[in-house]
């Protein structure tokens, strides 16, 4: 099966969104003692696309862009989507952290990831900025929960190109049980297959 007639993950957001706008995209339930939305939560099509494009304007005007990769250590949050499809609207991989790793795991992924920005949940942040300290190449941290109204310059600049079916969407590390982790480039029609 061919899934590259698909293009991006963002342009099937944006067709969803288009078709499906006042329904709901996800949902949240109930769950007393959850870190996040412990009342239950959900947002529809169109304010999902809404809260991506928020997202997309404040990357895109920090210089993020096509080549980057952004390091994500959100737990399962369900506003991951709106940083993923935003990323990858322009463009920029992510490169999802377990939440469960320990620093020095972090470190070897955000580090051999070569990645540009890191956002992480604030209960981490911490350990990320630690990561990002002993790494020592400025790389900025930025908290989920407080997210900036101006995000800083990513490392490193955007590479030409432009996003597709073909280009990275994702770098997917090993669980590294047998070893330093591997990271796997997955791209938008792997993610459509």
């Amino acid at each position: 099966m061919d899934a590259s007639h698909y293009g991006t993950l963002y342009d099937s957001l944006l067709r969803a969104a288009a078709k499906y706008g006042d329904q709901p995209a996800y949902v949240v339930p109930p769950m007393v003692g959850r870190a996040y939305h412990p009342d239950g939560w959900q947002v529809t099509w169109q304010e999902t696309l809404d809260a991506v494009e928020d997202k997309k304007r404040a990357y895109q005007d920090a210089g993020i862009g096509y080549g980057h990769r952004v390091a994500i250590l959100f737990a399962q949050r369900p506003e991951f989507f709106f940083h993923y499809y935003a990323l990858n609207a322009l463009g920029a991989g992510i490169v999802p952290i377990n939440p469960d790793y320990r620093v020095d795991e972090i470190r070897y992924v955000v580090d051999h990831s070569d990645a540009s920005l890191a956002l992480c949940v604030d209960s981490r942040l911490e350990d990320m900025e630690a990561v990002a300290k002993s790494i020592g190449n400025g790389l900025p941290v930025l908290s989920l929960e407080h997210f900036p109204d101006r995000v800083p310059q990513p490392l490193g600049d955007p590479q030409p190109g432009e996003p597709g079916a073909h280009t990275e969407a994702a770098l997917l590390y090993t669980s590294g049980t047998t070893g330093r982790p591997k990271g796997c480039i997955l791209t938008n029609e792997y993610f459509h297959t």
